[in-house]
């Protein structure tokens, strides 16, 4: 059940830019909760969450640029992108990178998959390169942005790691270390895991930097901060989750945390701590958000939160001084065993106390991405509506 959640779940955190950011940091929000401010509907043709980014004014919703302040739609990359699902996206000056793919058949003797990478001139619009490569293996076309480069993980065992001249696509460096599963960035390295080593990388020559063993399990999801790297770890056969604390500049392990029954999220890292959002039961309907010391990995605060199995993402997102994440009914999750309704939490980043939640406007709404901030904006969406809230 476990693979099935996360596969449904987008696999990279998108991150504001540094404006945003530190615009955010001198907000001083109120317990209130948020209020509407707009709401638009599209026709994605996307069974996944669709992932969302913001650069200054705009919000980049899957292949769609919009006003972030109106929703008005600005310019749609949907008919030049190759691939009908959109995994992730990221920003860097005028360009906007896309990795997306798309089941060329599902047959399970003869499974195949493509997998794109295409980079846009963020103000023509026009395609600046793109790559491509079919597998039978089914992963995720990872990339990220360091500098001027895009970096990607390609190869039949997805086993090439490459940086790319985000211009033309020019080949700078290329690595091989088999079947890499994630990939992140941060300052001038970048971090890749394997099921059973996590490497660094110098990103503008590719020369490796370190390399760690990692504790028994699957791997999961990387978080890379200036000091820190944190890494979420599936054990399958104890059904149990470990989250590890690397130091970013020598690999070495700072400290490690086990869930027993539970099913780690991708964690946050900011203000000295690191989130983590954990299911903790059995029955996988309940769970807790914990904020870890970055430096010893004691528990600053905790909070039960009821974590619903349909594939949301429960990545933690920094909001001025609050934490942002999605929960079910705790209530609700008592009497029937379900977590009834999703709502967006709130609580204080320092000591976790619970300060505000918003329900989205329907029912219906099936919201699988975590929401991305700006200024005192909300935007999350449920695969064809993008909703705007605000906080007064």
């Amino acid at each position: 059940m476990h693979y099935i959640i996360f596969s449904t779940v987008i696999l990279f955190a998108l991150a504001n830019n540094v404006l945003a950011r530190d615009t955010q940091e001198a907000i001083q929000v109120t317990n209130t909760p948020p209020s509407i401010v707009w709401a638009k509907q599209f026709d994605t043709h996307c069974c996944d969450a669709i992932p969302m980014i913001i650069d200054n004014n705009y919000i980049f919703f899957g292949t769609r640029k919009l006003n972030r302040l109106t929703g008005s739609l600005i310019h749609n990359y949907y008919q030049t992108i190759l691939g009908n699902r959109i995994k992730s996206i990221d920003i860097r000056d005028q360009n906007i990178v896309v990795a997306s793919m798309q089941n060329v058949r599902e047959e399970e003797r003869d499974r195949s998959f493509d997998y794109f990478w295409t980079v846009f001139n963020l103000k023509t619009g026009k395609e600046r390169w793109s790559d491509y490569q079919n597998s039978r293996d089914h992963s995720v076309p990872f990339v990220t942005i360091n500098g001027n480069n895009v970096y990607i993980i390609k190869g039949a065992l997805f086993n090439e790691l490459i940086a790319k001249d985000i211009l033309n696509g020019k080949v700078i460096w290329k690595k091989e270390i088999p079947y890499m599963k994630d990939l992140v960035s941060c300052d001038n390295s970048v971090f890749v895991q394997t099921g059973e080593r996590v490497f660094c990388f110098d990103a503008l020559n590719g020369k490796r930097q370190w390399e760690t063993p990692l504790p028994g399990g699957v791997w999961m999801r990387m978080s890379a901060g200036k000091s820190y790297l944190t890494i979420s770890r599936f054990d399958p056969d104890q059904e149990k989750s470990i989250l590890v604390t690397l130091d970013a500049h020598d690999g070495q392990i700072i400290w490690k945390h086990e869930f027993p029954h539970g099913f780690l999220f991708r964690t946050a890292q900011f203000d000295g701590k690191v989130l983590a959002a954990v299911e903790s039961d059995k029955d996988f309907e309940s769970g807790q958000l914990l904020a870890f010391s970055l430096g010893d990995g004691k528990i600053v605060w905790s909070n039960r939160i009821a974590i619903d199995s349909n594939g949301h993402d429960f990545t933690p997102v920094r909001f001025g001084g609050q934490v942002l994440i999605w929960s079910g009914d705790i209530n609700h999750v008592k009497e029937f065993g379900s977590s009834g309704k999703i709502r967006l939490m709130a609580y204080n980043a320092m000591n976790g106390k619970h300060e505000w939640e918003y329900f989205p406007e329907t029912e219906e709404c099936s919201i699988f991405s975590q929401p991305v901030t700006a200024d005192r904006y909300i935007y999350f969406n449920d695969q064809q509506r993008i909703f705007c809230i605000r906080k007064n």
